[in-house]
């Protein structure tokens, strides 16, 4: 990723469960975050040791833009994103275990390619699971290699249906 533009960060909730806190090297790249505000901005780039707060329009400069959100803080994000100004051909990959690329409709509609990447569990804690457009989740697999993690690739929408199988499966263990 050394000849690729910067990461962006656009961020909201806990980061203690985060991708990027588990593998530190997925941070490595990382240029502005942005949050609902500077100074939740400037916490979370102290925590990853990367990065430096920024408006949401810096982010336009990046080639892969991570979201990091859980459950209802993405209501907080879309719209910092979407007032930011015109998305097309950004790429976005939204960091999370329960949301998938749909939930990016608004963004995807603006033109941007959009994937969600999610740690899938496993003994070594190195494979991540991605599915939505294939230009965002291409470029999620070259940033998830650097990190040194596995990418298992599902088609776009069939995350739920592998949430389902790991919840179903978790009681057969």
């Amino acid at each position: 990723m050394n000849s690729w533009k910067p990461l962006g960060l656009i961020a909201a909730g806990r980061l203690s469960d985060s991708l990027l806190l588990r593998r530190p090297a997925l941070s490595r790249h990382i240029g502005p975050v942005v949050a609902p505000d500077r100074r939740l901005a400037a916490r979370y780039s102290n925590s990853l040791r990367a990065g430096s707060p920024a408006h949401a329009e810096d982010l336009h400069a990046c080639g892969l833009v991570l979201i990091h959100a859980t459950g209802g803080s993405l209501d907080r994000l879309l719209p910092l994103l979407q007032g930011a100004g015109p998305w097309k051909g950004a790429r976005f990959a939204l960091l999370s275990p329960d949301l998938d690329a749909s939930d990016l409709a608004g963004l995807r509609k603006a033109g941007a390619k959009v994937c969600s990447v999610a740690p899938a569990p496993s003994a070594g804690r190195d494979l991540a699971v991605a599915e939505g457009d294939r230009q965002a989740v291409q470029l999620a697999r070259q940033w998830l290699s650097e990190g040194r993690m596995r990418c298992l690739e599902l088609a776009p929408g069939r995350k739920a249906l592998f949430l389902l199988g790991l919840t179903a499966s978790r009681g057969l263990l």
